[in-house]
């Protein structure tokens, strides 16, 4: 399937679909960066400001987490764009996107979901956003695999604990300031549990800054 594109560069593999192939990639990546601009999670959509503007957004826990909320998305099409961008990468031979592999069937599965518009299940490959917030160089990161490492907040007060981490093993997307990390192998329960972080549910978005 189609392109993958990162910061305003593409990356193009025509051998992996056919014109009806790029005919549904191309309505996610169009649905996608008209939504990017809108809600101005992109540097390119800022005009000539340096620093996002916060005055017409909600926010959640602004001065210890930063995390920005995003109200009446289509968050199936969110999650979905994600999802085929994560199968174009895992699919192509091409050297730019080597990081990215998984097992056959995983990878039918990724297919099938993009095919044919299913989000579900939910824990399959989830998706956290984050935002940078002040503008910097453009440039272009092809998609990485990583261990990120995140606090673990007390399961009593749910204070984070400082000296409780956990490590997660993801991949690593960048987009003209916004970056998106898909999880690898993700607890179901987790991701029930964390809602909104992860995208693709309800309505609602959120993304950290």
């Amino acid at each position: 399937m189609g392109d993958t594109s990162s910061a305003g560069q593409v990356v193009y593999d025509g051998r992996l679909v056919t014109a009806d192939g790029e005919a549904i990639l191309a309505k996610y990546d169009d649905w996608a960066i008209n939504f990017f601009r809108q809600q101005k999670l992109i540097w390119s959509s800022w005009g000539p400001t340096i620093t996002l503007e916060s005055s017409d957004h909600a926010w959640i826990d602004k001065i210890r987490f930063g995390i920005r909320k995003l109200d009446g998305v289509d968050c199936t099409r969110l999650r979905l764009f994600f999802l085929s961008l994560l199968w174009r990468a895992a699919a192509t031979t091409l050297f730019e996107f080597k990081a990215v592999s998984m097992p056959p069937d995983e990878e039918a599965q990724l297919r099938a979901m993009v095919l044919h518009g299913e989000a579900e299940p939910y824990h399959f490959y989830p998706v956290t956003l984050t935002q940078l917030i002040t503008r910097g160089f453009p440039h272009n990161y092809s998609a990485v695999r990583q261990i990120k490492r995140e606090p673990v907040p007390d399961l009593t007060t749910g204070s984070i604990k400082e000296d409780a981490w956990q490590e997660i093993d993801i991949y690593r997307f960048f987009f003209d300031g916004l970056i998106a990390h898909i999880h690898i192998n993700a607890d179901a329960k987790e991701v029930e549990e964390k809602g909104s972080v992860f995208a693709g549910r309800g309505n609602e978005a959120t993304d950290r800054l």
